[in-house]
């Protein structure tokens, strides 16, 4: 059945927290988006291992995951999934740059979709960012289609920050006219006053030392490029 015929027949698109008998089919989402990703030249974003399993499940333990779902033939489907956390990120600490402010926000962390329809994971971000109103969120240099999500979203570049859950291999000199680095950029939405939203960042390049090559030299392990939103400077931008 094509997604069309499929979209014809669904009823019911709902975003709900998942629970510990999602995980099956939650386990095959990422495992889709795993051969996908590396499918589109970026094989080393999450590997053959990430998300980890103990992850997700503390992240539905702690109801921090959300799903997209809806009803086709009186069965219910997940469409996508994404944890969404709230307080501070670790990762977020430092960045090669700066935030949009230092206000309370959440984080959009390991979307997926099942492909059953598109847009879905821009369905999830739109959903975010209505909810709350400051959101960050980061992502793989070589993931265009995430890059393309987070920007068409109004995502904006903050900076670069650095993963914490990856090995950090020895340091090499880096080449400032490589034509590849090893950047994520991090995303964050600003929207409604006293919301808070979720980012996502954002890499460029598979060189194998991680490095933010393209932007300020400084080997990193894992490095991702930094976005923000702000509400107020959306309506100006496009007022201009």
């Amino acid at each position: 059945m094509t997604q069309s015929n499929a979209a014809n027949k669904a009823t019911g698109r709902r975003f709900r927290h998942a629970t510990m008998r999602d995980l099956p089919q939650m386990h095959k989402i990422y495992a889709r988006a795993r051969a996908l990703m590396a499918a589109n030249g970026n094989p080393t974003q999450w590997g053959n291992e990430f998300p980890r399993e103990s992850v997700i499940e503390d992240d539905i333990a702690n109801q921090r995951t959300m799903l997209l779902v809806d009803t086709c033939n009186g069965h219910e489907r997940i469409l996508a999934q994404f944890a969404l956390c709230p307080g501070k990120d670790p990762t977020y600490a430092k960045i090669d740059g700066a935030w949009l402010d230092n206000d309370t926000y959440v984080t959009i962390h390991r979307i997926a979709a099942s492909g059953l329809v598109r847009h879905a994971a821009r369905d999830c971000i739109r959903w975010a960012l209505k909810h709350y109103g400051n959101v960050r969120a980061d992502t793989h240099p070589n993931n265009k289609a995430m890059q393309h999500v987070l920007e068409s979203s109004g995502f904006a570049r903050c900076g670069l920050i650095q993963l914490l859950d990856r090995p950090t291999p020895p340091e090499s000199p880096i080449s400032a006219t490589s034509g590849e680095c090893g950047c994520r950029q991090r995303v964050r939405f600003r929207g409604g006053a006293g919301q808070v939203r979720s980012t996502s960042s954002r890499t460029y390049g598979p060189s194998a030392a991680r490095s933010n090559s393209c932007i300020s030299q400084k080997p990193y392990a894992e490095s991702n490029s930094a976005y923000g939103f702000h509400e107020s400077s959306h309506r100006l931008s496009v007022s201009r």
